[in-house]
């Protein structure tokens, strides 16, 4: 069984797809759908977008391969977040695009990624950074895209600047890395 805490339409604001608008799916406490078919007719009722993104709590259990699928059938292009410490799922390619968030001590294979995916880098403190700096260096050789989505925590408004320049610095020297 599944279950939705909500769904909305809102412009991605991150990633490959920055800018479009989507249909946002959060997985987690909420409306229970015993059926994925139930789910997939919900989503196409209310969606007025090409893109649904799906987001939340646990966005590889049993039976989110077959809502790929099932949104892919009526035309609907998908991206699925997930944190790296899951494992990839074996529906992994059913999915339009993965935002995969980048943890050390992944269970995630990162390698498994198309170029029409991402790995985010989350940026909240300078030491972040200096991790990242290093890990991007090898990302770089993935096929997937890599961004850093900028979100600072526990700084002054001086020290946020400084974070952000050196976010800006760190991601000019790789061609294929962004920031949010």
């Amino acid at each position: 069984m599944l279950s939705v805490e909500k769904f909305y339409e809102a412009v991605r604001l991150e990633g490959l797809n920055s800018g479009l608008p989507c249909t946002f799916v959060r997985l987690g406490s909420g409306r229970d759908y015993p059926k994925v078919e139930e789910l997939v007719y919900d989503i196409l009722q209310i969606a007025n977008t090409k893109w649904v993104v799906v987001l939340g709590s646990d966005t590889t259990q049993v039976g989110m391969g077959s809502i790929a699928k099932g949104l892919w059938k009526v035309g609907f292009n998908t991206e699925f977040e997930l944190h790296g410490s899951r494992r990839d799922p074996g529906w992994l390619h059913s999915v339009t695009r993965w935002t995969v968030d980048f943890v050390k001590q992944a269970n995630f294979n990162y390698s498994s990624l198309r170029s029409s995916d991402s790995i985010r880098f989350l940026v909240k403190t300078e030491s972040d950074l200096e991790d990242i700096a290093t890990i991007i260096k090898k990302a770089d050789t993935l096929a997937a895209a890599s961004y850093i989505k900028f979100e600072p925590e526990g700084l002054n408004k001086k020290e946020t600047g400084l974070l952000a320049k050196k976010c800006v610095d760190t991601i000019k020297r790789y061609e294929r890395v962004r920031m949010y």
